[in-house]
């Protein structure tokens, strides 16, 4: 009498073993990526608890020439509370039309209290941009794996059920 073992096809094999693959290889990528996000929220939260706030006025709007396009950048002039010194620093943002801000706006800053001419505008843009994009990669990425995990656990089960 010949016996013949319940093998899982060639096919199943491959899918169990790629999938699982994927599902640890998202997994790390997400830990990874937990990492930057974790050091970019670290970095975001601790300007805003440690450096200096002041109000600034945009003073003067210039025109840069940059691959082959024209952006404007806008500079603001504040004073330092502590030094009494005024700083004048150019914008992290650049358009291509017209400038972000007008000339005599009010933009909040942040500085670091030892580097005045450090500052940047206290924007959610460039504050916290970063850090929420990396924690959307962290997200995607840790979903891939869980749905990958869950499929590994539905081949398992079927497989056991056999």
């Amino acid at each position: 009498m010949h016996c013949v073992m319940n093998r899982p096809s060639l096919f199943s094999s491959w899918l169990y073993v790629s999938t699982k693959t994927c599902a640890w290889l998202f997994a790390g990528i997400a830990v990874v990526w937990l990492g930057v996000a974790v050091y970019f929220w670290a970095s975001s939260i601790s300007r805003q608890h440690d450096w200096k706030k002041a109000d600034a006025t945009v003073t003067k709007v210039e025109e840069e020439a940059s691959e082959g396009s024209n952006y404007k950048y806008s500079y603001f002039t504040f004073t330092d509370t502590e030094s009494g010194k005024e700083y004048t620093v150019k914008s992290q943002m650049a358009s291509s039309g017209m400038p972000l801000y007008d000339l005599g706006s009010k933009v909040e800053v942040i500085y670091p209290a030892d580097t005045p001419n450090k500052a940047e505008e206290n924007v959610f843009i460039i504050q916290y941009l970063l850090p929420l994009s990396f924690t959307f990669i962290v997200f995607v990425t840790g979903c891939i794996s869980l749905v990958s995990f869950l499929i590994v656990r539905k081949i398992e089960k079927k497989d056991i059920s056999k």
